[in-house]
C-alpha cells in the first residue's frame, strides 16, 4: 500500500514497487483517516 501527498513521488514508488516486486496490483489510499497520516496530508488529509 502506498500513500503521500505529492503525485509525483508516489508515481516513482509505485515504479520502483513495480520494477523489484512485480505486483499483481498496488493500492494507492486516498480514504485513510488515521489522524497521524491525515497530519502529513496522506489518505484522506
Amino acid at each position: 500500500q502506498i500513500f503521500g501527498s505529492d503525485p509525483k513521488t508516489m508515481g516513482e514508488a509505485s515504479a520502483l514497487v513495480t520494477d523489484l516486486f512485480g505486483p499483481d496490483f498496488i493500492d494507492i489510499n486516498f480514504g485513510c483517516p488515521v489522524k497521524k497520516i491525515v497530519k502529513r496530508n496522506g489518505g484522506s488529509g
